[in-house]
C-alpha cells in the first residue's frame, strides 16, 4: 500500500513540474481556496453576558498578526504563504506534514510551525503530540 501511494505522489509531482495545465489547475485550486491573502480570522470572544469581548478581540488580532508575519522556523513566509504551500500539497499529494515547535519563552515567540516535505520525514525525530497530518 505504501508503494502505491508513493507511486500516485510521484505522478502528480511529475504532472506539476512537466504539464502546464496541472501547474494551472493547481493554482487556481489554491487561489479559489486560500487566495493571496490567506484565509483570516475574526476573534470574537464573548463576555460572560454574551457581548462581544472588542478589547480582547483587538488584542488577540494583534498577537495573530504578529505571529502571522514569520510563523514558521525558518522565518522565510507569511501565513498566507504558509497556507499556499499548504494547499498546494495537500491538493497535489493528498496530505501534508505539520509538526508544530514551542520554544522558550525567552525568544520571543514560543510557537511555530516546521514545513518539510515527506522525503525528509523521520518519525523518530517528531513526538506524536507535535503533529498534524491533514489528508
Amino acid at each position: 500500500m505504501r508503494q502505491a501511494g508513493t507511486s500516485i505522489r510521484e505522478q502528480a509531482r511529475h504532472l506539476e513540474q512537466n504539464h502546464d495545465l496541472t501547474r494551472g489547475v493547481l493554482r487556481t485550486l489554491v487561489n479559489n481556496t486560500v487566495g493571496a491573502a490567506g484565509i483570516t480570522v475574526e476573534p470574537t470572544p464573548l463576555t460572560r453576558g454574551g457581548e462581544v469581548h472588542e478589547d480582547f478581540a483587538a488584542n488577540i488580532l494583534a498577537v495573530w498578526e504578529e505571529w502571522g508575519e514569520r510563523p514558521e522556523v525558518t522565518r522565510q513566509y507569511t501565513w498566507p504563504a504558509v497556507q499556499r504551500v499548504f494547499a498546494r500539497t495537500l491538493y497535489r499529494d493528498g496530505e501534508c506534514l505539520q509538526p508544530t515547535f514551542r520554544t522558550p519563552k525567552r525568544v520571543g515567540k514560543t510557537f511555530f510551525l516546521r514545513m518539510i516535505a515527506d522525503f525528509q520525514w523521520n518519525r523518530s525525530r517528531f513526538e506524536h503530540d507535535s503533529l498534524t497530518i491533514c489528508q
